[in-house]
């Protein structure tokens, strides 16, 4: 598609969105918390907070999260995106924001669900958790038992576009600063509950990738980096080019997912950019399946994990062992 079609496409769905965002009332809840992370060298704080303790935060957030699928083509209600995971504290999801104090408005942000903190909370650990991937995805025994309890799970990662909605250079490297922020305060949590492998989902609009672009990635996942043996996707929510694909996938087949430093810089480089990202973290990946989003316009949408021991030294250095 071509960047000026994109631009047309994305100022018709702004006209679609009724509720704004309300960064008086953010930054008054902000206020009360304390942050996760401060940057004062940019001038940006990471916040973690709960819905059922900051409902209205929560409300605000979502409609600024809602903002951004639209932007992009993912988005389905025209007010805010917002879900039982978010909601109910038997999920034990927590959301990060990435806040920038000079423009006093959410540059980004995710949610996420540590399974270590889902047994702290709750006080034991549910034999079915009530997360989005146990929802979408059958687990294997293996996973279950020496993967899901040592897991974090960063799920709705979104970037709010810059006011020009322009797709330059500069844009790109507007993702890319906030990710890396955002990545700083996932680090946090990482460390100070002793994580042993991160899942990524990583979500792609139908409106800026065409049909062909997603098989060439969930191609390029399957044929690289397929570990159908720990989780697979449920029936109903499969792609249908990811069931094409994996349709001779058997339950006691063992997967060898190739080192990424096997793959062309220049593949690598090709991919969207979030995926781009993940893929220079480690030096191995596990992908897990692609599935279509409901919630957000039928969106490709796949899942990805890596173990903390595969991660690149640089990687460690500067998000898991730096303090800041």
């Amino acid at each position: 598609m071509k960047f000026t079609e994109h631009i047309k496409i994305i100022n018709k769905l702004k006209k679609n969105i009724t509720a704004q965002v309300r960064h008086d009332l953010i930054k008054k809840e902000l206020s009360q918390l304390t942050p996760l992370l401060t940057l004062p060298h940019i001038k940006q704080r990471v916040y973690k907070f709960q819905a059922n303790t900051n409902m209205e935060l929560m409300k605000q957030f979502a409609i600024t999260r809602n903002i951004c699928w639209h932007a992009y083509g993912c988005g389905g209600n025209p007010e805010t995106d917002i879900d039982s995971y978010d909601t109910d504290p038997m999920s034990c999801y927590k959301q990060i924001l990435v806040w920038d104090d000079d423009k006093e408005e959410i540059l980004g942000g995710c949610r996420y669900v540590s399974l270590r903190e889902l047994k702290e909370d709750l006080g034991y650990f549910p034999k079915e958790p009530k997360i989005r991937t146990w929802q979408m995805f059958d687990m294997s025994a293996d996973f279950y038992n020496n993967y899901l309890p040592y897991l974090i799970e960063i799920q709705r990662l979104f970037i709010i576009p810059e006011k020009t909605y322009t797709f330059t250079s500069q844009s790109t490297k507007h993702a890319t600063n906030v990710i890396d922020t955002l990545f700083k305060g996932i680090g946090m949590i990482i460390k100070k509950q002793s994580i042993k492998y991160l899942t990524g989902r990583v979500i792609f609009s139908p409106l800026l990738l065409s049909e062909k672009d997603n098989k060439r990635i969930i191609n390029f996942l399957h044929d690289n980096f397929a570990s159908y043996h720990l989780m697979y996707p449920k029936e109903q929510f499969r792609t249908a080019a990811f069931t094409e694909l994996a349709s001779n996938y058997t339950h006691d087949k063992i997967f060898n997912p190739k080192q990424i430093s096997e793959i062309s810089p220049k593949i690598i480089h090709s991919l969207p950019t979030l995926l781009k990202i993940y893929l220079t973290m480690a030096e191995k990946c596990y992908f897990l399946g692609a599935v279509d989003e409901p919630e957000l316009n039928n969106s490709l949408e796949v899942a990805i994990m890596f173990a903390l021991k595969d991660f690149k030294k640089k990687i460690m250095e500067r998000y898991i062992n730096k303090p800041y």
